[in-house]
């Protein structure tokens, strides 16, 4: 995945230290460097992770206006950001969030150019910086999410197992929305999710999305995280026809005794056409 950053002029790196210009070369002697060879991460997934410092110089005096920019070829970043000052442009440079566990890579492109089009760079301009990511297996959990169905009126109820790294023990866990009676046995968990005429139960039919917030500490002590999603569709109970259509053939009022039994739903007859008289 390529990714860019927006070109800047800046001139925070017009004559600025460094070895002054010589006057070699089309930049009257400027250059850019940096000290930073490639970069390398290395977290459990779910952890919070800061971002790493590339740090870009400025050497000499530029006989043109200095651009800065960049971006990157690979994936697993989410970020890189810079702020100028004095001959130093730093670029910060953050992993994505919420990896999936294993090895990301790439490269950082870093530029110093005469214009804002970067046809033409200034000496040491592109600055390639290689970097990996390494993302160890955090808090795993079985079934990935839930799904759950049913109908309002109904309890739904779910259950689902994590797995913690090796000496990791669990901090809390804690339900959200209309997520009910989150229960933890080990490492096995439930879940409830009430519906119907309650305000602080679900009271229409549709679709919806939970989570609920599982934290742990690693053997040497950092904290993971991890938002557990719970999805749920709930529809209305089918309609019961409580009211069976008599057979139109047979009577429509029976005699028992001295009462007169009406059926639930009965077929209506005509009794007195009109004009007669009833005897």
């Amino acid at each position: 995945m390529k990714k860019l950053l927006a070109l800047i002029a800046t001139l925070s790196l017009l004559g600025c230290g460094g070895g002054g210009d010589d006057g070699s070369g089309s930049d009257g002697g400027f250059s850019v460097s940096t000290s930073t060879r490639s970069l390398s991460f290395s977290y459990y997934a779910g952890e919070e992770t800061s971002p790493q410092l590339i740090v870009v110089t400025g050497n000499g005096t530029p006989s043109s206006d200095v651009y800065v920019g960049g971006g990157w070829d690979g994936d697993g970043l989410r970020t890189v950001e810079y702020d100028l000052a004095g001959n130093a442009a730093s670029f910060y440079v953050k992993p994505e969030a919420n990896l999936e566990p294993g090895t990301h890579s790439g490269t950082i492109v870093l530029l110093a150019c005469k214009d804002a089009n970067c046809t033409s760079h200034h000496n040491g301009s592109p600055i390639k910086v290689p970097y990996s990511i390494e993302v160890l297996p955090g808090i795993q959990t079985l079934p990935a999410s839930l799904e759950l169905v049913g109908v309002l009126g109904d309890t739904l109820h779910g259950e689902f197992d994590i797995t913690l790294p090796a000496g990791a023990y669990l901090v809390g866990a804690w339900a959200y929305g209309y997520l009910r009676n989150l229960q933890q046995s080990g490492n096995h968990f439930s879940v409830d999710i009430y519906t119907g005429n309650n305000v602080t139960y679900v009271q229409l039919p549709g679709v919806y999305e939970d989570t609920i917030e599982i934290s742990a500490r690693t053997i040497d002590g950092k904290l993971l995280s991890k938002l557990y999603k719970v999805k749920y569709e709930l529809t209305r109970a089918p309609l019961q026809d409580n009211f069976p259509i008599a057979d139109p053939v047979a009577s429509n009022v029976q005699s028992s005794g001295t009462q007169v039994e009406i059926p639930r739903r009965t077929v209506i007859k005509k009794w007195i056409a009109a004009g007669s008289n009833s005897q």
